[in-house]
């Protein structure tokens, strides 16, 4: 009995390896965990100023928090309020900015206009309240004209871009519909032809 050569089996673990991560590339959930990996790599900048504000919070605690707010962005699709309240609890405890830029736009891209506007406002609302707290730190030395000017573009954009995008996917599929309508009408009207055809055809023979 005989051992089958090695070079053959690791080349087709090799192909099957290269046809997962093809289909992972292209599946949704392979750009959720991407961009929530990319959420926690900037967030983790922000470490030393978190231990700074938050004294109870070290270095290890404080990866496991934003770690877990960033892993809402798993979700963002079904539940993209989950990553916003998140967020609004990020801005509230940690005064930490950077989740609610992935959670306003996820709002915008997958509940559309209204919800992103409404989760903007929220957000601005929220903000400006955390900023006349008394205890807010580094923030609450600045004027109120500086803290919005950081924190409105933020959300504006952020949710501005989550629309745009609602938008062009609503726009592709209202064209794939209308496409397909446009089919089908062809395909009737050509059938309704034939049948005409067939029609006359038959009556002349009769």
């Amino acid at each position: 009995m005989h051992a089958k050569p090695a070079a053959p089996v690791f080349r087709r673990w090799a192909a099957s390896g290269r046809r997962l991560a093809d289909g992972w590339a292209g599946s949704p959930r392979a750009l959720d965990v991407l961009t929530a990996l990319a959420c926690l790599a900037l967030t983790a900048l922000d470490l030393p100023g978190l231990a700074a504000a938050d004294n109870s919070l070290n270095g290890p605690a404080a990866v496991v928090v934003l770690a877990l707010g960033c892993a809402t962005l798993l979700v963002r699709r079904r539940m993209p309020w989950v990553s916003y309240l998140a967020a609004l609890l990020f801005i509230g405890w940690l005064h930490e900015l950077t989740l609610i830029q992935f959670a306003l736009y996820s709002v915008g891209r997958f509940r559309g206009r209204r919800a992103g506007i409404l989760a903007t406002v929220g957000y601005v609302a929220f903000a400006l309240a955390m900023f006349c707290v008394p205890d807010w730190p580094a923030p609450r030395g600045e004027t109120l004209s500086g803290f919005l000017g950081v924190v409105v573009p933020i959300g504006v954009l952020a949710s501005a871009v989550g629309i745009a995008a609602c938008r062009h996917d609503l726009v592709r599929e209202l064209t794939a519909r209308r496409a397909e309508s446009a089919v089908l009408q062809a395909v009737q009207q050509e059938r309704t032809s034939v049948a005409r055809d067939v029609h006359d055809f038959v009556g002349r023979a009769s």
